[in-house]
Parts: C-alpha cells; sequence; structure tokens
C-alpha cells in the first residue's frame, strides 16, 4: 500500500472479527476506505490497540505485616495512602506495635489492639459497615458514663463477613479505613482469619503488626 512519494506504509493484515472487537470512537463504519476488507494500517490498529488498554494504574502502596508470633500465621496489608494520608501517617508512625488483639464483643468477626498512648487521628475514609480485611483506626475520648474513662485508641481489623461496628451499650458507630488486606479472606488468608477467630474461644492472642521495608520482599 503507497503512503505516497518517499515513503511506505506498514500494513497488518487483520480478521474482520478482531477489528470488530476495538471499541474504539473513531473506527470507520466500514474497512472499505482502506482498499481492502481485511488490511488496515498499523498505526491505526496500535491507536486503538492503545485505546482499549488504557486504565488507571494502582498505585504502589506501602505495606504492613500482622502476624502471630505464637503460632505463625501472617499476613501483608497494603495502606490506603492515597485513600487516607492522615490517619494512614498516624498509624504508620507508631509502628511497630505488638499485644494482645482483643475479640469484638458487639461487632462481630472483627479484633482490636489497644494501644497504650491513644492519640486521636484525622477523621477520614470513614465507614460503618467493613468488609473482611480492612483494617481500621478508632479513637474514643471515652466521656459516656460507660466505658474505661479515659481516652481509647484501638487498631481494628475485621477477619469476616456480617459485621457492623459498634462501640459502648452497642451504639452505631464509625472508624477511620486506613489499611487492606488484598485477597479473599475465605481462601486466600483462611489460617490467619482462623487465628483471629482464635480470640473470640481461647481468649486474646498476641499480635505483631509492623512495616515492611520493600527490599526484604
Amino acid at each position: 500500500m503507497s503512503a505516497g512519494a518517499g515513503t511506505v506504509a506498514t500494513t497488518i493484515h487483520l480478521p474482520i472479527p478482531c477489528f470488530n472487537s476495538f471499541p474504539h470512537p473513531k473506527l470507520p463504519p466500514t474497512l472499505s476506505e482502506f482498499g481492502s476488507p481485511n488490511i488496515l494500517p498499523l498505526s491505526f490498529c496500535l491507536a486503538s490497540i492503545s485505546f482499549v488498554n488504557l486504565r488507571p494504574m494502582k498505585p504502589v502502596r506501602r505495606q504492613i505485616r500482622l502476624t502471630f508470633p505464637a503460632t505463625g500465621e501472617s499476613v501483608l496489608a497494603e495502606m490506603l495512602d492515597d485513600e487516607a494520608p492522615g490517619v494512614s501517617k498516624h498509624v504508620w508512625d507508631i509502628l511497630p506495635v505488638e499485644g494482645k488483639v482483643i475479640h469484638g464483643m458487639y461487632s462481630g468477626a472483627e479484633v482490636f489492639l489497644m494501644l497504650e498512648r491513644p492519640q486521636p487521628a484525622p477523621k477520614e475514609n470513614l465507614v460503618q459497615l467493613p468488609l473482611p480485611g480492612e483494617l481500621l483506626y478508632f479513637y474514643d475520648e471515652s466521656v459516656g458514663a460507660v466505658g474505661s474513662r479515659k481516652p481509647v485508641a484501638e487498631l481494628v481489623l475485621v477477619y469476616g463477613r456480617g459485621v457492623m461496628l459498634r462501640a459502648h451499650e452497642g451504639v452505631p458507630t464509625h472508624c477511620s479505613l486506613f489499611a487492606r488486606i488484598p485477597g479473599d479472606w475465605k481462601y486466600d488468608w483462611p489460617a490467619f482469619a482462623q487465628a483471629c477467630r482464635r480470640a473470640r474461644w481461647d481468649g486474646p492472642q498476641v499480635m505483631r503488626i509492623e512495616r515492611v521495608d520493600p527490599k526484604q520482599l
């Protein structure tokens, strides 16, 4: 196919079904303008392919590791710095932490680790119906008639379905979502979920939460 004096156009033989699969708004209604029902300029094909492959890139996220030292179950979680920059920084700065996780009394399939020095964090990315694998920051000034009567801060991990976050006396509350364990809780990290469940039947379990050095992955 000629492209003019002194130039040569590269062509590609493309079956019609393949051509018709490109959802490109600038594609011609027929192939007749190219002089053949199955010959297209290579540049045109590449432009079409580039268009359909344009997708938002997943951000490169910092990671943390959650481990039950006594039994060895461990998972990685991705920090949501792009969604909750303030609370993510707050949590990142206090790591590593280690202590006993307690099973929730009111909310369902969740465990929480109480921090020794509770501090408020930015209220952002708030949720009340979190999903399995999500990590949350909870802070309460404890000025009500029930509770510890002193400020409380917790790192909360949801390990199963049906969780509705509730505070003292079962009152609905919200927490800041700051990290997420990738994958399906039932198939991708079942051993870790089961280890969390042990806190309900066997009592509080020691968990360590720490930063992950990308060079060690």
